[in-house]
């Protein structure tokens, strides 16, 4: 009888066992006993029986295996789908994500704006994932795309960059990018990654409104008040004479917003009255 059958023989009758065999197995996978239906799932993990796994998916034990099933085959895009789509236990979400990775990388590097657009619609994604796996597109030995295919997983990558604070690897990525019309098509998001990253002289050609400046510096303001306030400052210091009403205001404010003075808004020159 299979109730008389450790844990360890549970684990070998479920990888080698006949099919008569499953339905007393499946049995223990919906059971109470931890350590009997962790057994049969590494069995059926290793005999890639995925989808009995994938049925089960939301039992905290039976989940890594669903997991290490769906990874034993190469990965396809149908599979990494159903990843994505397995939420994952608030224990095992690093589980999840390296899974992620590790099958992403293994698919062609055009098929990542597919695979990112999956995992902006999942709610347990974070952007650190989603920048992990765009990373490829940054390595010199990426094959060749075409160009707008390019250009939009550049676009993601930079931007998810400079939202978790990486403004200066985003500059870096794209300064890497070669081609006059692929400039021009990001150039949006390098005048971004040349302003958090500090590199203002560059960011003043791309561009020079200051209105742009301050939408950035108000983004930073919640997530980096140092760089905000330091951004407050260079806006100040190199628009002062253009800047509105208006415009003062809102660098008043990220002031208020960063907890902290820098340069006086105030004291800088009224804007020009041009005839």
């Amino acid at each position: 009888s299979i109730d008389q059958l450790t844990p360890t023989e549970l684990r070998l009758l479920a990888f080698i066992g006949a099919e008569a065999d499953m339905p007393a197995l499946e049995a223990e996978l919906d059971g109470n006993n931890a350590l009997r239906k962790a057994a049969v799932a590494q069995g059926m993990a290793r005999r890639g029986l995925r989808q009995r796994l994938i049925d089960r998916a939301d039992d905290p034990v039976i989940y890594p295996c669903a997991l290490q099933a769906l990874a034993t085959d190469p990965a396809d895009m149908d599979s990494l789908r159903v990843m994505i789509s397995l939420r994952p236990p608030e224990d095992q979400r690093e589980v999840w994500a390296q899974a992620i990775r590790s099958a992403a990388s293994s698919m062609p590097v055009g098929s990542l704006i597919e695979i990112d657009d999956l995992l902006a619609d999942t709610s347990w994604t974070d952007a650190g994932l989603r920048r992990d796996v765009l990373m490829r597109i940054s390595e010199p030995s990426t094959p060749s795309l075409a160009a707008a295919v390019h250009v939009e997983l550049l676009r993601r990558l930079a931007g998810l960059l400079i939202e978790l604070g990486e403004g200066a690897l985003a500059y870096e990525v794209l300064s890497a990018a070669n081609g006059t019309a692929m400039n021009d098509a990001l150039k949006d998001v390098r005048f971004q990654a040349a302003v958090t990253s500090g590199h203002f002289d560059q960011a003043v050609e791309l561009n020079r409104d200051p209105a742009a400046w301050i939408l950035v510096a108000q983004a930073l303001a919640a997530r980096d008040p140092n760089a905000a306030a330091a951004l407050r400052d260079e806006i100040t210091r190199r628009f002062g004479g253009e800047l509105s009403a208006q415009q003062r205001s809102e660098l008043e404010q990220i002031s208020r917003d960063t907890g902290e003075n820098g340069t006086a808004v105030a004291d800088a020159p009224a804007a020009r009255v041009r005839p």
